[in-house]
């Protein structure tokens, strides 16, 4: 799956290793994280994560995401409170 989700504890050290690891080029998708209520709460990210998704494939269920499909990295960076 190209579409892989970093978990929120990486640090930056951690973010280097694993792009690195990569043998292909990887985009950075930054979004903002999830609230409590498990949504994005910028609409900017709610909006443009369906076509982020049919893109890079969210899961085999996806249009996206075979084996030819462009690799992406989601990186969350702060919920709600830490930007407004």
């Amino acid at each position: 799956m190209p579409l892989h989700i970093l978990p929120t504890s990486q640090t930056p050290a951690d973010l280097h290793s694993t792009l690195r690891a990569s043998s292909k080029a990887t985009m950075l998708i930054f979004y903002s994280s999830p609230g409590a209520n498990g949504k994005m709460w910028c609409p900017y990210c709610v909006q443009i994560a369906p076509l982020v998704n049919k893109v890079f494939g969210a899961g085999e269920e996806e249009e996206g995401g075979g084996a030819d499909a462009p690799e992406a990295t989601v990186i969350y960076v702060g919920d709600r409170s830490t930007f407004v």
